[in-house]
């Protein structure tokens, strides 16, 4: 038996091999998640906004001026913002914003 670096009993002649995750490969990875999210949640205008955030602030009075703050290409920002004020994931809010009517 032969001792590796990490301290398990490998039977001689046998090798011991660990898997570990590529940096660079992990960062291309969540670069990816993220970009796919922006575009997912990337679902209206500001104008569509306008018409939307009355209604949401009716069915969620404790959303203030600043949670519901838009700015174009910002999205992820008041998803941000509303999942916290209302304590849900952003899943939640993203099907809460899409099916106000």
């Amino acid at each position: 038996m032969v001792e590796n670096e990490n301290d398990a009993v490998t039977p001689k002649g046998a090798t011991h091999t660990t898997s570990q995750t590529n940096p660079t490969t992990q960062n291309q990875s969540n670069e990816k998640v993220e970009s796919e999210t922006d575009q997912q949640i990337e679902g209206f205008t500001s104008t569509e906004w306008m018409e939307k955030k009355p209604k949401l602030q009716e069915q969620f009075p404790e959303l203030t001026e600043d949670d519901l703050k838009f700015e174009e290409g910002k999205h992820s920002e008041l998803y941000e913002r509303v999942q916290n004020r209302l304590d849900k994931t952003h899943f939640e809010v993203k099907s809460i914003i899409e099916n106000l009517i």
